[in-house]
């Protein structure tokens, strides 16, 4: 596991484009290239965020797949590894 906050976390995912490993709720291990930058979310997404952010919960973390062009979430205890950069 990381040694990291989900206000951390998050603030790389507002900066950069990055690619998270953790652990699904069935055990699979994930590999996601995920963010939070503007420029990769569409429109209409960007100016609903703040929508995004009241999904979060201190365990939650809600970003846009930048593979899956969509929202998804991972717990952040789930969290195996975290490193800048992706697709």
């Amino acid at each position: 596991m990381i040694d990291m906050t989900r206000e951390e976390i998050i603030g790389l995912l507002k900066e950069n484009i990055c690619q998270v490993k953790f652990t699904k709720k069935n055990g699979d291990l994930r590999n996601m290239v995920c963010t939070l930058r503007k420029e990769y979310l569409p429109g209409d997404l960007f100016d609903n965020l703040k929508e995004v952010d009241k999904e979060q919960t201190h365990s939650n973390v809600v970003c846009w797949d930048v593979e899956a062009d969509g929202f998804r979430s991972f717990k952040v205890d789930s969290v195996i590894d975290l490193s800048m950069g992706g697709a």
